[in-house]
């Protein structure tokens, strides 16, 4: 598949999750990747995660009135999957859903400053 109709493809889908009534977390996200195309963020996986990413997204965790939030959340997860990925070792059948998964939230991390 040519990276343009990758970017196409994941366009399309973007827009189609705009259109769902997004949360204003999940639409920052989206607005931030976009805005800086440097990040270290697979954008291929971007089209198994955009429901994960909604999910998570949609937790209160993004809309707490606690100062600490969501970057308490960010950094459990950051440290779960950088566990998961070094027990499991890069040859594991879920390796990439979990690699995946850290940039998430590497790219969460440095959206909100953590």
């Amino acid at each position: 598949m040519k990276k343009s109709q990758l970017r196409q493809i994941i366009k399309e889908e973007i827009n189609g999750l705009m259109n769902e009534a997004p949360t204003a977390p999940f639409q920052e996200f989206v607005s931030f990747t976009q805005n800086n195309p440097g990040l270290a963020f697979d954008h291929k996986c971007w089209l198994g995660m955009r429901r994960y990413a909604y999910q998570i997204l949609n937790l209160p965790n993004f809309t707490s009135s606690n100062p600490n939030q969501p970057c308490n959340f960010i950094n459990q997860r950051i440290q779960h999957f950088t566990n998961l990925l070094s027990q499991s070792g890069p040859n594991s059948q879920s390796a990439h859903i979990r690699q995946c998964k850290l940039d998430f939230f590497n790219v969460l991390h440095q959206m909100y400053n953590c």
